[in-house]
């Protein structure tokens, strides 16, 4: 195999030319960096037209990888990226007075002592991250279940590593991950109404996938969307 370097229209392109019958191309994590495959005698012309024609593939995927919650263990510090609905917000950090944690719609405010570990930061943030996610649940919940026809006795969040979240049939309470708040709106809404349709079907089979058709047509998408955007977790 031999690797070289190549710049086409502003990308750094790592190519690796080794015995394959086919040109291949990856967008790697975290940072995006772009690697072909190529046979040995494909040209750099071949190569650089296979570039230009995946182009808006290539922005997509870069785009999706930057938005990924880090997967190195964050530090919250001045200057980090914070996830929030979505988006990533650059984290402001100062000293003194009571902690506290705020967002202005440009970046996110953590107030902490001077010589605040990392563990403590990170509390003060998924206190908030809580907060928020618990603000926007209620109507949520209100109007799915209205819409389903169904109705739960109590909601909860619970920071979780391995699933969005759980429904509890018999008792009629739903668990969700506190990580949601981390994503796009009309994903915290596909988790909400995926549990609530367990009220209807217990399990995964055609007749649950019939009612998320029914309820949320597009649900499919929204899946397709947090998923790409998370490689994690799913859904229970």
């Amino acid at each position: 195999m031999k690797t070289s370097l190549l710049d086409i229209d502003g990308f750094e392109i790592e190519l690796q030319r080794k015995r394959v019958r086919n040109l291949n191309l990856r967008v790697l994590r975290p940072d995006g960096r772009i690697r072909i495959s190529a046979p040995y005698f494909t040209s750099n012309q071949d190569i650089s037209q296979f570039v230009r024609e995946n182009r808006a593939w290539i922005e997509k995927t870069r785009a999706q990888i930057a938005s990924l919650p880090l997967t190195v263990s964050p530090q919250y510090q001045d200057g980090d990226r914070i996830h929030f609905l979505g988006q990533q917000y650059p984290l402001r950090v100062s000293s003194g007075g009571r902690s506290s944690l705020a967002f202005d719609g440009d970046s996110v405010n953590l107030r902490c002592r001077a010589n605040a570990s990392v563990s403590a930061r990170e509390k003060i943030l998924y206190q908030w991250y809580a907060s928020e996610l618990e603000a926007r649940l209620p109507d949520v919940f209100r109007q799915w279940q209205q819409t389903i026809g169904v109705a739960i006795q109590h909601w909860h969040l619970r920071r979780m590593k391995s699933k969005w979240g759980s429904c509890n049939i018999v008792d009629k309470k739903i668990l969700l991950n506190t990580e949601l708040i981390k994503y796009p709106f009309e994903c915290i809404e596909y988790v909400v109404v995926h549990e609530l349709v367990h009220l209807l079907e217990r399990g995964h089979n055609a007749r649950f996938y019939a009612f998320m058709s029914r309820y949320l047509p597009d649900w499919k998408a929204r899946k397709s969307k947090l998923n790409g955007i998370a490689k994690f977790i799913d859904v229970d």
